[in-house]
């Protein structure tokens, strides 16, 4: 079932996590948005979208045919790292992730040689 191992990896993509300090609030504000980005799976290319709002929520969507989404939550642990808690087909998961915004473009450091970069997409 691709789709879901495309999902799982979608899914550990996102774990990202803590409180939001003032500190933070500029980490915070730069995040909050829709951001894009292309990987490989198999053969073929798939496209991820990863939106961020303002009360903590995050969307996932891979823009597969059919699409798959999921949603779940995000905190700062630091002004540079994430966890994200979501839970996909009765399974939770949370996981952090070293993040960097520099303008347009976000990067996810997974750990273990895995970074992805997101662009920004403009409303």
């Amino acid at each position: 079932m691709p789709a879901f191992r495309i999902l799982a990896v979608a899914c550990g993509l996102l774990m990202l996590a803590s409180s939001a300090t003032a500190q933070n609030a500029k980490a915070r504000a730069e995040l909050v948005g829709t951001w894009e980005t292309t990987f490989k799976s198999g053969d073929r290319d798939i496209k991820m979208q990863m939106s961020f709002e303002n009360d903590g929520k995050v969307m996932v969507k891979l823009l597969t045919d059919p699409p798959v989404g999921m949603d779940g939550k995000y905190t700062f642990v630091d002004d540079t790292t994430l966890e994200v808690e979501s839970t996909y087909m009765g399974t939770t998961r949370k996981d952090k992730t070293a993040f960097k915004i520099a303008g347009d473009t976000l990067e996810l450091n997974y750990g273990k040689g895995r970074v992805d970069i997101f662009k920004r997409l403009k409303k």
